[in-house]
């Protein structure tokens, strides 16, 4: 029994620390929002599609390069409110009016601590439009959002097929449409 003590304290720690990096099971979109948001269709005029994913590049088929992902769960803020989680190969899929908005992240649960900083994006957002975000980091302590204006006139875009769309859980209506 003593000799299968460090291999249980060994299991068990490494449990733990899987555990800090996963974030909360997803929480799917609509069958509608999904394909909406597989086939980058961009929205009526009178409001914005916003696409926030985890790590950095574009992850659309089509031609172009693939996604780079981190491992980091991300809390996604808007205009300071948390609306929601989002996982690595996740796509979190939200409508919003057209205007300003400050995004930002940090990691699942966690809170910003000594010498930490999230760096809010303000993002003039134009209806009719489609906005990709990307939640990453500096080091391990600066946590900041990257946008770019998605592009699909071609028709030919599309997210890349092994993403899920998730829907921002927590959004309000002052926020969400």
């Amino acid at each position: 029994m003593t000799r299968s003590l460090p291999l249980i304290f060994t299991v068990l720690a490494c449990t733990a620390l899987l555990a800090c990096y996963s974030g909360p099971p997803p929480v799917l979109a609509s069958a509608e929002v999904t394909q909406a948001a597989m086939t980058l269709q961009a929205p009526p005029a009178d409001r914005a599609r916003v696409f926030v994913l985890t790590g950095r590049g574009p992850i659309f088929t089509g031609g172009t390069k693939l996604q780079r992902y981190h491992g980091l769960p991300a809390d996604i803020y808007v205009n300071n409110v948390k609306i929601g989680t989002v996982n690595s190969k996740e796509a979190m899929v939200f409508d919003v009016a057209p205007g300003q908005y400050s995004f930002s992240w940090m990691i699942y649960n966690q809170k910003v601590g000594w010498g930490e900083e999230m760096r809010p994006s303000v993002v003039d957002v134009a209806g009719g439009t489609l906005v990709g975000l990307s939640a990453d980091y500096a080091g391990s302590t600066t946590y900041f959002m990257t946008s770019a204006v998605l592009d699909n006139s071609s028709g030919q875009g599309r997210l890349a097929p092994d993403m899920k769309v998730v829907r921002a859980a927590h959004c309000p209506p002052t926020i969400c449409i």
